[in-house]
């Protein structure tokens, strides 16, 4: 692991506070690491049983394994679709779609609010999930 008197250490974990939303240039020779959190689903707003089951600690260990020094990938997103996400919507008289849009933008909000970044955070029902 990285010492943390070194000036380096604080460089990179300062990388990953500032949240980018590509992944940092890979360097070769390094081993890398993809992370991936469960999906949440869209049908309800994230309590902390959520988030400490699984956003926050992959997020938590992405930031471990770019301390430590590895090539990091970390993706997260949206699950939209299911049986869940249909009853929220006749719930609350909105489409599936509608639904989908509002809740993962209320999910990234979240996220961002207790600083869980990932590089990538995407959605099920895009047009590459769907083919």
């Amino acid at each position: 692991m990285s010492d943390p008197f070194d000036p380096r250490f604080f460089t990179r974990v300062s990388v990953r506070i500032i949240g980018t939303q590509h992944p940092q240039p890979r360097s070769s020779g390094v081993r890398n690491v993809l992370i991936t959190s469960a999906l949440p689903y869209v049908n309800n707003v994230p309590h902390l049983g959520n988030m400490i089951g699984s956003t926050l600690s992959a997020s938590v260990f992405a930031l471990y394994c770019e301390v430590a020094g590895y090539n990091v990938l970390s993706i997260c997103g949206t699950d939209e679709y299911g049986t869940a996400t249909e009853a929220k919507a006749l719930a609350e008289q909105l489409t599936p779609r509608q639904i989908c849009d509002k809740y993962h933008r209320l999910h990234r909000n979240i996220y961002d609010w207790f600083d869980i970044r990932f590089d990538h955070f995407g959605r099920t029902t895009t047009e590459k999930h769907t083919e």
